[in-house]
């Protein structure tokens, strides 16, 4: 299929399958079977929508983490990010986000492009793109060197920790 709707048919076609039976995987390779295959692996879209999928899951995974460590801690979903507590799942959090953000301008841009043949438009989705993976980096690295810089505990922590060590009896 070269078009859209020659895809849209596909996608039907392997939807109405998938629903009469989700684990039938085999009829849904007998289906891209009968396709080319090789414009099928090809379609900017299908990649796109593939990669849009696994980073979601990966996005979600992240978001679910950093609000655990939140509420373990009593902090807000934001408070958290920005704690520095744990840096490994805010960068996670973080490169997840600019990766669904770009894959979204890439996905709008292409689309733009195809529908009315300005190549403008590629031009604007990779500056879009660039600017977000600059963004990202720029709030890592302002996060790292505040890191670096010996920052201290934040002064409630702080009184929480003298309060807890001054009631224990066995300290």
């Amino acid at each position: 299929p070269n078009d859209m709707n020659s895809w849209s048919l596909v996608y039907e076609k392997i939807s109405k399958t998938l629903s009469e039976d989700p684990g039938n995987i085999s009829a849904v390779l007998d289906i891209l079977q009968k396709i080319e295959l090789q414009n099928l692996m090809f379609n900017p879209f299908i990649v796109l929508g593939i990669s849009a999928a696994l980073e979601s899951v990966s996005l979600f995974n992240a978001y679910k983490e950093v609000k655990n460590q939140a509420t373990t801690r009593g902090y807000t979903f934001w408070q958290q990010l920005k704690s520095g507590t744990d840096p490994t799942t805010a960068v996670v959090f973080l490169e997840d986000t600019a990766a669904v953000a770009g894959i979204g301008i890439a996905f709008l841009c292409l689309a733009l492009m195809e529908k009315t043949g300005a190549v403008v438009f590629d031009g604007l989705g990779s500056m879009g793109v660039g600017s977000i993976l600059a963004y990202i980096s720029y709030k890592l690295t302002l996060q790292s060197t505040l890191a670096l810089m010996g920052k201290s505990i934040p002064k409630d922590q702080t009184e929480k920790i003298r309060d807890q060590l001054e009631n224990d009896s066995s300290v």
